[in-house]
């Protein structure tokens, strides 16, 4: 007799040292702690377990035991297995009719148990067959109740997009309106806060998925003062568009942007330089030589500041 109650037959024995399940150890009325497993011998139920199994429709890794033609038990102690997987592991002898039900589905797919060999199905729908000896109950419990890594869940960008959007087109829409309770919370057309959300909208929407972990924004950027409210000729969802480009380098490599570097005056030399000693760049906000243009520099901790927006020669130091 074992730590468990159950009895192994005795050395000498042809059977000698195999499991001798205790009487009425394995029915299904004996789930308690005592059994951490059951004993299936319906034909019907046998079938249900191939079903679920090979569907993937089990939420549990399941350790599926036949018996031995030759003994009529399984060749190792369903019990150890259960105990050494643990709690989040059904493991089940199939037991005569219980072992043909669950073979008339598995066997013709390959995946058939019989005469004490061992199938054990993983959570995630992998399977593996086993042929037992007295040294597997580690291994076979081991495999069963192993887990893949957590994958994470992807991010819907499309959702993402449409959710920001939505509420871009109330903060537009509310800009400038009378403080109400209505209109509690709403930002001002002048306020940076409506910037950073239309700017997060923009690339939330035109920057693919695939891209979005390489040119993604950056934590921080912020605004000079004297670039808000907006003149009439800039758009702010344009400028939050040209913002974005150059907060993730897009506009470097943008022929409509004509990205370049504002120069020192008329007849300096070299870039002109901003309040941080790092060069002023100039970008197009629109089309066509007119268009209003967008004027940033870096701060001494590298992060963008946004200058200007308007004409292309209304910006004087």
């Amino acid at each position: 007799m074992d730590s468990k109650g159950n009895g192994h037959k005795a050395a000498g024995r042809p059977d000698g040292g195999q499991f001798d399940r205790r009487r009425g150890a394995g029915d299904d009325s004996d789930l308690g702690a005592e059994c951490a497993y059951r004993t299936v011998s319906d034909y019907d139920q046998g079938r249900k377990l191939a079903s679920d199994a090979i569907g993937r429709r089990r939420r549990r890794p399941v350790v599926l035991m036949s018996c031995s033609l030759r003994t009529g038990r399984p060749t190792v102690n369903p019990a150890l297995i259960a105990d050494k997987a643990g709690g989040g592991v059904d493991v089940v002898v199939l037991d005569g009719g219980g072992e043909d039900g669950f073979n008339s589905i598995a066997k013709p797919r390959g995946l058939g148990i019989w005469n004490g060999t061992v199938r054990a199905w993983r959570a995630t729908g992998t399977s593996y067959w086993i042929k037992p000896g007295f040294d597997m109950v580690d291994s076979i419990a081991g495999w069963a109740s192993w887990h893949a890594p957590a994958k994470a869940k992807p991010v819907d960008w499309h959702a993402r997009a449409v959710g920001l959007q939505a509420r871009v087109d109330a903060l537009e829409a509310c800009a400038g309106a009378p403080k109400a309770p209505d209109y509690e919370g709403m930002f001002a057309d002048d306020d940076p806060r409506l910037y950073d959300l239309l700017v997060r909208a923009v690339w939330a929407e035109r920057v693919p998925a695939g891209e979005k972990d390489s040119k993604p924004l950056p934590d921080r950027w912020s605004y000079a003062d004297g670039l808000l409210p907006l003149p009439p000729m800039v758009g702010a969802k344009a400028l939050a568009k040209a913002m974005m480009e150059a907060l993730t380098g897009l506009d470097a490599d943008s022929k409509a942007r004509d990205l370049h570097m504002l120069d020192n005056g008329r007849g300096g030399t070299g870039p002109r330089l901003g309040e941080w000693g790092h060069p002023i760049w100039r970008s197009r906000i629109g089309a066509g030589k007119g268009a209003p243009t967008l004027l940033y520099t870096r701060d001494d901790q590298g992060g963008i500041v946004f200058l200007h927006a308007g004409h292309h020669d209304d910006w004087l130091l």
